[in-house]
């Protein structure tokens, strides 16, 4: 009884987090694809609110407290 409904009640928060688009990052599918499940806005298991964008952008999103993360795959 004590668990009961509880993955309903528990659901994360959504990560804001920057992906540098960059050679590396377009020749990836792995890497890409992985990214684009985990941020679709329509799984219902979403974790990230991702922007893809340069590395200075990157930095500045970073620096400004509207991500609290960046991938670089390099």
């Amino acid at each position: 009884m004590a668990f009961s409904n509880i993955e309903n009640s528990e659901k994360l928060d959504i990560i804001d987090i920057a992906i540098v688009e960059n050679q590396e990052f377009n020749e990836s599918n792995a890497f890409k694809e992985t990214f684009k499940t985990l941020s679709d806005e329509k799984n219902e298991d979403r974790i990230f609110d991702t922007k893809y964008v340069d590395e200075e952008k990157a930095k500045k999103l970073l620096e400004n407290g509207e991500i609290i993360r960046v991938f670089d795959y390099k």
